[in-house]
C-alpha cells in the first residue's frame, strides 16, 4: 500500500512541476493575445519571434554565452577534480568539505 501511495505522490509532484510548462507550450500556439481564452491554433507568434532581429541577436548571444560557460566550467572542473584526487590528508578533506557547502547551505538557511 505504501508503494502505491508513494507512486501517486510522485506522479502528483511531476504533474505539479510539469503542468505549467505544458500549458505554456500549448498556449504559445493560441491565436488570441489573451492567455485565458483559446481562439484557435496559429504559428503567427513564432513567425513574429523569428522575424525580430533583436530577439534573434539575443538568442545567439545566449547560445554563445552558454557554450563558452560550458567549455570553461568543464575544463576548470576537470582540472579541479584531477587536482583534488591527487591531494592527500588534511588538504583533501578541507577542500571536499568546502565543496559540500553549496549542497548543505539550503538546510542551514532553513
Amino acid at each position: 500500500m505504501k508503494k502505491i501511495i508513494d507512486r501517486i505522490y510522485l506522479f502528483l509532484t511531476f504533474i505539479f512541476l510539469y503542468a505549467p510548462i505544458f500549458i505554456l507550450v500549448v498556449f504559445s500556439f493560441n491565436n488570441s493575445k489573451l492567455r485565458g481564452s483559446w481562439a484557435g491554433f496559429t504559428l503567427k507568434w513564432y513567425k513574429k519571434l523569428f522575424n525580430d532581429p533583436a530577439i534573434l541577436s539575443s538568442l545567439w548571444t545566449t547560445i554563445l554565452v552558454a557554450v563558452v560557460a560550458t567549455v570553461i566550467s568543464t575544463v576548470v572542473g576537470t582540472v579541479a577534480a584531477i587536482a583534488i584526487n591527487e591531494l592527500r590528508g588534511f588538504k583533501k578533506d578541507a577542500i571536499l568539505n568546502i565543496n559540500y557547502l553549496p549542497v548543505i547551505n539550503p538546510d542551514i538557511v532553513t
